[in-house]
């Protein structure tokens, strides 16, 4: 959990300073706590989260985590995420991006920073998989480049290689790799 959500915060932190219009720090907590709401779906509907995992795999056409979540939960990972923030008395904007972060077109309050984390979900998936291939990620919205004021391919490729140098250099200081 904590490998993928690290991606997602780094990501997201070069994303913001990019932007120069967000908290960058703020961004970062929000990167990292994106998917907390698939801890508390794994944790308390353990049997269910597997069903919605195995849909994910059966499925050739590319169904998402979230997608499938919501056919066998009625919910996903975000919304639970996003409850969870407003129970925890979580800055809003927290909260907005973690419920937010697959639809950033939903965002009312804090849009530039949904889209900066929805951005820097998939681009976290790229940097873990070592591909710059958009096929192999889930899409991203359109409307999310334009909220942001960024550009695409220059900033993906940038962005993926400083991310996996960043995490390469972590592992090296704290695991010795």
């Amino acid at each position: 959990f904590w490998r993928p959500s690290l991606y997602c915060a780094l990501s997201a932190l070069l994303l913001a300073r990019q932007s120069c219009k967000c908290d960058a720090e703020a961004v970062f907590t929000a990167g990292l706590l994106h998917d907390i709401g698939e801890l508390v779906i794994f944790n308390r509907l353990p049997e269910r989260a597997r069903e919605a995992l195995q849909q994910v795999l059966d499925n050739a056409d590319g169904l998402a985590v979230h997608q499938a979540e919501r056919q066998v939960l009625g919910y996903d990972h975000a919304q639970v995420g996003a409850e969870l923030a407003k129970q925890w008395k979580l800055p809003g904007l927290l909260e907005e991006c973690i419920g937010c972060h697959h639809n950033p077109g939903e965002a009312r309050r804090y849009p530039r920073e949904a889209a900066i984390v929805h951005i820097a979900n998939a681009l976290a998936v790229m940097a873990e998989l070592n591909t710059l291939a958009h096929e192999d990620v889930s899409p991203i919205d359109p409307h999310a480049w334009e909220v942001t004021g960024l550009q695409g391919e220059d900033v993906i490729e940038a962005t993926v290689h400083e991310v996996q140098a960043e995490i390469a250099e972590a592992e090296k200081l704290f695991l010795g790799k």
